[in-house]
């Protein structure tokens, strides 16, 4: 069944907004891209598309989700996030490729984050058919779940700052000291202290000797 599956995205070669490109059929390298714009429940497909991809025993090169995003549904760009981190997955943005909106909480989900690209950010749409007498509560509620989500992904302070004063009807683009700073572009650093210690360990060296290495 998995087989098939497989044979069925090498035909077609996307699913949903989740593109699918084998790198080395040999060796079982691919790559993933979130590309467009991210619906509703797309998290659900996401997930239902990577796992059959690693059952099948394919590896994802550079351990990345590969984003080229405007954005969308934040609740389901979150969930992918939520994913991405538990998986241990790494996000990459290629230098002529965008992130913006939604797209940017699927990035910071990564333990490993390479934002060469376009990074832009807003605070939370609503549509026109939203309830106008639920919109306020909607509002304050999406706004301490972004800060609640960038505090919980290690991401600074300053990125939910810099979400929540940017009006939704524009964006923010981070400039590459903001992207770094605040760790949009960067590791996650209990990811980063675990793979330290679990390096030297396997390698028999002290800490200080992997991050001599490291450094050099």
């Amino acid at each position: 069944l998995a087989c098939t599956f497989i044979a069925f995205l090498l035909s077609t070669s996307s699913f949903s907004k989740v593109k699918f490109e084998v790198i080395d059929r040999k060796e079982k390298i691919a790559s993933i891209t979130i590309v467009e714009k991210i619906e509703h429940e797309e998290d659900l497909d996401f997930i239902f598309f990577y796992n059959r991809l690693v059952d099948d025993g394919y590896k994802l090169k550079l351990n990345a989700i590969v984003l080229n995003s405007q954005g969308g549904n934040s609740f389901a760009a979150k969930k992918i996030g939520e994913f991405v981190r538990e998986k241990k997955l790494n996000t990459y943005v290629a230098s002529n490729a965008n992130c913006a909106s939604a797209c940017v909480y699927v990035l910071i989900g990564g333990v490993v984050r390479m934002a060469y690209g376009r990074v832009a950010v807003h605070r939370t749409t609503f549509t026109d058919e939203y309830p106008i007498e639920k919109l306020e509560k909607a509002l304050r509620d999406a706004d301490k779940k972004t800060v609640t989500y960038v505090e919980a992904m290690g991401i600074s302070s300053l990125l939910a700052d810099a979400i929540l004063n940017t009006p939704n009807w524009a964006t923010r683009q981070l400039d590459d000291r903001e992207r770094r700073r605040w760790g949009v572009h960067g590791t996650d650093r209990i990811y980063e202290e675990m793979w330290f210690r679990k390096t030297a360990i396997e390698a028999k060296l002290t800490l200080d000797e992997v991050r001599n290495v490291f450094d050099n």
